[in-house]
């Protein structure tokens, strides 16, 4: 079955951006780890979007550790 289509709002988008940069700032590893990290969690999410706890307005909660 194909994964689904994930979306993230404007916002979503400027808090990764604001977040990647500031981890960026520190160190490229960890930018690049953190960067790893959520597209995981977005493939994760994609290929089973009802595993995880939902949200407000068909949103899915999906956390990083």
């Amino acid at each position: 079955m194909p994964a689904k289509s994930v979306e993230f709002l404007e916002e979503a988008s400027a808090e990764y951006e604001a977040a990647f940069d500031w981890y960026f700032t520190r160190s490229e590893a960890s930018a690049s780890n953190f960067a790893d990290e959520l597209a995981q969690a977005v493939s994760m999410i994609a290929e089973a979007p009802q595993r995880w706890p939902a949200g407000p307005y068909g949103t899915r909660k999906f956390l990083l550790h």
